[in-house]
């Protein structure tokens, strides 16, 4: 983050107000990441009955998978070990990260030193002033991303065996693009059969740090994750603490909601709480018939597109999204909101 803020000449304020002074600044960029990382929804745990099945130990060879699976590191990590560190120790650091790993999932706790984060922000588009337009992402202690990733090979097929065909993203075998080209073909044939459609393409703000991380948890757990592994990735994303610097001062934010970005299993647990999201719906009756089946919805991971045969319907199935999606702390973006209508006569 130093790179990318400590260049700005200004921020906005709330208000829009143009904020040029060092002081200013800083105290508007720690306003706005506390806002943005505090609990908004009062998502009840769910309390899991189940019985509390054995996992096997955590193997070297796990380890060394995740570890040789690993990016190298391009910017500095909290505790200065770097993957390539890790990567050059060999045999002696697989064995003994794989007796910290295993001691974690039996606990089913981190290391306090793991809850510790600093985040970078990168500019997407629009105005840089904007601290909207920037994505935060959390630079994570090396070995607790290796943690992470040996714990999402284990849960990963079972998350996956939970999603529907109407999730393409960040799913092995599927692909966006086979998404995109259902799209185009519905288009073709509603135009070709003068078929009505509307579609309503929704996006959600700041997805990855809004949904409540209970909510998360709550998923895994209908979600049929074994219970031991479920409680792990609570620890890991609640109570944490970021540091995020502008100029020459690091300012610590809690973090009390959402999943960090620059994880690799916090994809896998945003799709499972959206997954979780969805079963509310009962939209059978609803969508475009296609090869004698109904297309309701196509998800490109936190993307959404609504298929409706009208412009009411469709409304109404936006409705129950943004009710059922505010309720795990997750917010429509009515900015970048679009609709589409095909052969219908509503305006």
């Amino acid at each position: 983050m130093t790179q990318q803020v400590a260049t700005m000449s200004a921020l906005l304020a709330e208000d829009g107000t143009r904020l040029t002074k060092r002081i200013d600044m800083e105290h508007r960029l720690e306003e706005f990441y506390r806002k943005l990382f505090s609990s908004r929804k009062d998502v009840p745990l769910l309390r899991d009955e189940r019985e509390e099945e054995e996992v096997p130990d955590v193997l070297q060879s796990e380890v060394r998978h995740a570890i040789c699976n690993s990016k190298n590191d391009k910017a500095p990590v909290p505790d200065g070990i770097t993957n390539e560190m890790i990567k050059a120790g060999g045999y002696p650091p697989w064995k003994a990260l794989a007796t910290l790993f295993t001691e974690c999932i039996g606990r089913k706790d981190i290391p306090d030193q793991w809850k510790k984060s600093s985040t970078i922000t990168i500019l997407k588009k629009g105005d840089r002033e904007d601290l909207k337009n920037y994505r935060p992402i959390a630079l994570l202690p090396a070995i607790c991303k290796i943690f992470t990733k040996v714990l999402m090979n284990r849960i990963v097929k079972q998350l996956d065996s939970q999603q529907p065909r109407e999730q393409a993203g960040f799913r092995s075998g599927y692909s966006t693009l086979d998404h995109l080209q259902t799209f185009n073909q519905l288009l073709e044939r509603c135009r070709k059969y003068t078929v009505p459609a509307c579609l309503i393409f929704v996006d959600f703000e700041k997805a990855f740090d809004s949904i409540e991380i209970n909510a998360v948890t709550n998923a895994l757990i209908r979600q049929n994750v074994p219970k031991k592994y479920v409680r792990v990735p609570h620890r890991i994303n609640n109570s944490c603490i970021t540091s995020i610097r502008l100029f020459y001062n690091n300012i610590d934010i809690p973090i009390s909601r959402g999943v960090r970005q620059g994880d690799t299993i916090s994809p896998k647990l945003f799709t499972a709480a959206l997954e979780d999201v969805f079963r509310n719906f009962d939209w059978s009756g609803r969508g475009v018939k296609i090869d004698g089946e109904r297309l309701h919805h196509l998800r490109f991971a936190n993307d959404i597109v609504l298929i409706a045969h009208d412009a009411c319907t469709a409304t109404k199935m936006l409705k129950e999204l943004n009710e059922s999606s505010e309720s795990v702390g997750l917010r429509i973006n009515r900015a970048k909101m679009k609709a589409m209508l095909v052969n219908c006569a509503e305006k």
